[in-house]
Parts: C-alpha cells; structure tokens; sequence
C-alpha cells in the first residue's frame, strides 16, 4: 500500500476524529427522563444548562443555567470534560493541516509529527470521556431532590414537580433505571468513543505512511 493511499486514510479518519468532537460539543450529554399517568418530563445536561421538557399539551420547555440555579459542580465537570475535548478537536484541525500538506511533501518529521500530535489529541478525548463518569457526584451535591429538598421549576405541574423531587438514583449511579425514571449518559458523551477509535487509527495510519 503507497505512502498517498495511507496518509489518505489517515486524513479520513481524522476529519472523522474531529467530526465526532463538534457533534459530542454540539448535542447533550446526559439525560434523565421521569414518567407518571401519562405525564413524562426529561432533562437534558448539555455544555451550560438543562433544558427540561414535559409533553404535556403543550409541550412545556424549561431552560435553566446551570450558574443561575447554582450548579456550581456540575458546571465545573461540564466545563473539565469540555476543555479537553475542545483541545482534542483543536490538535486534530492541526493535524488535518499536517497531514494534506504531507500528501505533497514526503516527510518522516511530518508523519512522526503528525502521529503524535493524534495520540495526544485521542488522549484529551479519553481523558475527558473517562471523567464525566464522576457528573453524579456534581448531581448529589447540587440538585435539591439529592438533599431532600423540594424541587419547584416554574412552568411545571406540582405533580411533577413531586415527580423529580421523588427521584434519587441518579444521585449516586452513573447510568440505570428506578421505578418510572430512566438517567444515563446519551449522543453527545457516546459519540466520543467514536473519536477516540478514529482518532487512535488515524495516529496509527499517520506513522505508517
């Protein structure tokens, strides 16, 4: 296989390393989802807010800033995961460069170069993957229904309300299900596991070409 038919799957795999970085920046992370006759509330954990919505006719879409309701860690583990994975993405359009200058100019210092910038890259977005693991422990200190108090979004039923108030176990376990609430992690953190496979076999291709 010719040095051009590598670098060129190697560009390919890091325009998709970087790909799967804007979508995971781009949509929520985490989501719990509350049901109840007939009524269903979910709350969906992205960069700086919750958005929560209640498909009751009409649907009914709150959205809170996490440092206006003083989710103080939430927002910092948000922000951790996030820097790193902007940095990852960032390292990644640097290579990008570096690799279709390569396709024109047979260099071992650009490939070598190339490869480990894609390693260190791939690392950021391990690093900031592995991480988010610890966002319910930013849950158990900041939402009121983890400390026995009452939640009260405006806009919202007080039955359900009651509901969020009355669900708990996200406070403590990463992803499950507890009589009528689901939680876990969605796209957004997902789709880093994808960067991080593209993002390895990139660094790979980057040294063989």
């Amino acid at each position: 296989m010719g040095r051009r038919v590598k670098l060129g799957g190697a560009i390919i795999f890091t325009f998709l390393f970087i790909s799967c970085c804007v979508i995971s920046l781009a949509t929520s992370w985490y989501k719990i989802q509350t049901s109840s006759n007939g009524n269903e509330v979910t709350s969906y954990f992205s960069w700086t807010m919750v958005r929560r919505e209640n498909t009751v006719t009409p649907t009914i879409i709150i959205e809170q800033d996490y440092s206006d309701q003083g989710y103080d860690k939430i927002q910092n583990t948000f922000n951790s995961s996030l820097v790193l994975l902007v940095i990852g993405g960032f390292i990644g359009l640097v290579v990008l460069v570096l690799q279709v200058i390569g396709m024109s100019i047979s260099s071992k210092v650009l490939k070598i170069l190339s490869g480990i910038l894609l390693l260190l890259a791939t690392a950021a977005v391990l690093v900031s993957f592995l991480q988010f693991v610890r966002i319910n422990k930013a849950f158990d200190n900041d939402l009121p229904e983890c400390n026995d108090l009452a939640i009260n979004i405006p806009g919202m039923s007080a039955e359900i309300n009651l509901n969020l108030s009355n669900s708990t176990g996200y406070c403590d376990k990463f992803r499950g299900e507890d009589d009528n609430v689901k939680y876990g992690p969605i796209l957004g953190w997902y789709i880093m596991i994808g960067s991080i496979a593209f993002g390895f076999i990139s660094a790979l291709a980057s040294f063989c070409a």
